[in-house]
């Protein structure tokens, strides 16, 4: 199931890799934003918005999921 991918995600990946995984998606979406603004592509706005919108549902998902463990911590 979902949860299970998550928990797994959660445990299995490294703070070294969910961070070389912001900065991979941030680098993606800084290329397209100044190859866009420098129009040398015409891709439309959302195409360039695409890997923002991946990385915000990822983080989603995983607060989802992970909520409880959240909750737990702050406690």
């Amino acid at each position: 199931s979902l949860r299970s991918i998550c928990e797994q995600f959660s445990t299995n990946m490294a703070v070294l890799h969910r961070a070389l995984f912001t900065w991979f998606v941030l680098l993606v979406f800084l290329i397209l934003l100044v190859l866009r603004l420098d129009s040398r592509i015409q891709w439309n706005w959302f195409i360039v918005f695409i890997p923002v919108w991946f990385y915000d549902a990822i983080l989603a998902i995983y607060v989802f999921f992970n909520y409880d463990v959240i909750l737990e911590i702050r406690s």
